[in-house]
């Protein structure tokens, strides 16, 4: 076989002995390759007695003594048989003797090299018990691979009409477990495929042709009817399963997959004692699954009985740390901070270690429950455990005390990392440098600034911009937001609309209208600003002169934006127009702020020239 091609694409080694695992994985390799042909002529017992001894004759030797007596494809296929008959049960020693065929040589199949091999062969063992060409596995591979599963039930029906052509009876044995083999084949394949509605669908058009099933049969119906959502169906599937043999790994975690999306408890609390009844054995692995899918359904509580140890160790099972995480997490999202820490207690009762990310989730989980008091707690549980803060941990601290206002307690977090082997990232300083801002502590705001470009990490433009919105916050000397302005420009600010916008904002704050004014004027010489500056912020500047009696001044502001918007740096809209005229008008500049009104409104339909 191997001199002639492709037909037998692995390697043989002569020198291996000729066990039954290894016959058997022959036999699988041979049907691999042939596909549904089987001998017709040839007496099994006589392929048989050429193989002497089967524990001391290797496949090879056996298959080449055959090969002579018989010709090359017919041995090959009778070998196949051969082994699919005698590993069924007992080998014990076969019978020896003379090979005494019943058929000539003139009835004997056509050699191999006459054969022409079909490309649709498919790759599954052929099942089938009765040789009926045609409605063997590949069909219903080439079936369901072209995308049309839907039209397995009609394909079925023909495989049934076909075996009963080949002299099969009607409503026997070999007919049912034909049928039975044809709908294990089909149904595998689509789960193989995610058709699982197909599936379903060919069992229920065959539910009364196959006798009690199979375990594999019903174990792929379960998955299917789980992965589909067809919830109603599984109790029923998991009993006709549990009538035919024991159910698997993959068996549990279907049917906790099914009782949490149903959120029966009291259904996996059965479970689990059924299993325990049936002396059933589950790994490891397949019990975190069923933990991770219950998770996945949005059903930490059915999660919890599994990861509990009075549960786990009836199974001998050891819940994983990454499984304790996700339920952690599953309860945290929720809101559910009893949850995490009952989960934590469950954790340290199993004896699993809890990991950085187990604190990172109850540091969380306090946050978003507003207990900083408790986050502090756990702060300090996680040296006591011999692990170091990461820092993740050390942000979500400084998050919670910002929450509670604790602006002092938040910084001296972010000073005890700066000490530490832990330093702090962009995330953490930005954190405490906008919450110095928002208190206006410009000071401190821009030294951590500072300490934050020393550490290696760059702002961006919005943090800068965070920093001057400070002014804004506090009343701060005119002179003072120019330095700051100078400072942050020197770091790598980009002066921008929004920055005079806040340097405006501090400006009026404390009243500096001429320093104000003045900054508008200069803005797009001395910072380069290229955008159109904002037009609220001279309504701002004027409003602020027309609170305090200051009409001139506000007219002032007035006419400089107008001269603004002719050149093109302000866009001079209807709101910002009408504003500025209310304004001046209201401190007695009514002819005044009349005038520049009727001028900007002819600039915003295009009439003014001027």
């Amino acid at each position: 076989l191997k001199a002639r091609g492709s037909l037998c694409p692995w390697e043989i080694q002569n020198d291996q002995p000729c066990t039954l695992k290894g016959k058997s994985n022959f036999m699988f390799r041979i049907s691999l390759c042939l596909g549904a042909v089987l001998p017709d002529r040839v007496r099994i017992q006589d392929l048989l007695s050429t193989i002497s001894d089967a524990k001391e004759t290797s496949v090879v030797e056996a298959l080449g003594e055959a090969i002579l007596t018989f010709g090359t494809l017919l041995a090959v296929c009778a070998l196949m048989n051969a082994l699919k008959g005698s590993f069924s049960g007992d080998v014990g020693r076969m019978p020896t003797g003379k090979i005494e065929s019943t058929s000539t040589p003139s009835s004997l199949p056509r050699p191999a090299k006459d054969i022409e091999r079909s490309p649709s062969r498919t790759t599954r063992p052929q099942p089938l018990s009765v040789p009926i060409p045609g409605t063997g596995a590949s069909v219903f591979a080439r079936l369901i691979r072209a995308g049309t599963a839907s039209a397995l039930p009609e394909t079925l029906d023909k495989a049934r009409s076909c075996a009963l052509s080949k002299g099969v009876r009607l409503h026997s044995k070999q007919l049912e477990k034909i049928e039975l083999e044809h709908l294990t084949s089909s149904v595998c394949l689509c789960a193989g495929h995610h058709f699982f509605q197909e599936a379903l669908r060919a069992f229920d058009h065959m539910e009364d042709r196959i006798g009690n099933g199979s375990d594999t049969l019903w174990s792929s119906l379960l998955d299917c009817a789980v992965s589909a959502s067809e919830f109603h169906r599984c109790k029923e599937l998991f009993e006709r399963l549990c009538s035919v043999g024991a159910p698997s790994g993959k068996d549990f975690v279907n049917m906790v997959r099914f009782f949490a999306s149903e959120r029966d408890a009291a259904g996996l609390c059965q479970l689990l004692l059924d299993l325990t009844s049936l002396g059933c054995k589950i790994s490891s692995l397949d019990w975190n699954l069923a933990l991770q899918g219950c998770i996945s359904k949005d059903a930490p509580d059915l999660a919890e009985i599994l990861a509990d140890p009075k549960t786990s160790d009836c199974f001998a099972m050891k819940v994983t740390t990454i499984s304790f995480n996700l339920l952690m997490r599953a309860y945290m999202q929720k809101g559910r901070t009893s949850g995490c820490f009952r989960v934590f207690d469950l954790m340290r009762t199993a004896g699993v270690p809890p990991s950085e990310t187990t604190f990172g989730t109850m540091l969380d989980a306090c946050v978003k429950a507003k207990e900083y008091g408790r986050a502090k707690d756990i702060f300090e549980l996680i040296k006591m455990c011999g692990l170091t803060p990461n820092v993740v941990h050390y942000t979500t601290l400084m998050k919670g005390f910002l929450h509670a206002h604790e602006l002092e307690a938040a910084t001296v977090v972010l000073e005890e990392m700066l000490k530490s082997s832990v330093k702090p990232d962009f995330i953490a300083f930005a954190m405490i440098i906008n919450a110095h801002s928002q208190w206006g502590n410009t000071g401190t705001a821009l030294q951590l600034l500072e300490e934050m470009i020393s550490n290696g990490i760059s702002p961006n433009d919005m943090l800068f911009q965070t920093v001057l919105s400070s002014c804004a916050v506090m009343p701060t000397e005119a002179s003072q937001v120019l330095d700051v302005l100078a400072k942050l420009i020197g770091h790598g600010l980009q002066p921008s609309d929004i920055t005079l916008k806040y340097m405006i904002k501090a400006f009026v704050l404390t009243k500096s209208h001429d320093a104000a004014l003045n900054l508008l004027q200069s803005a797009p010489e001395v910072f380069g600003v290229q955008s159109r500056l904002p037009a609220l912020a001279y309504v701002e500047l004027a409003q602020s002169c027309a609170e305090l009696g200051q009409g001139e001044k506000a007219v002032e502001v007035y006419q400089v934006m107008a001269k603004a918007a002719l050149a093109g740096d302000v866009l001079a809209d209807a709101r910002a127009n009408a504003l500025l005229r209310r304004h001046c008008s209201s401190c007695g500049q009514g002819a005044a702020a009349t005038r520049l009104f009727k001028m900007v409104s002819k600039l915003q339909r295009g009439a003014f020239r001027e």
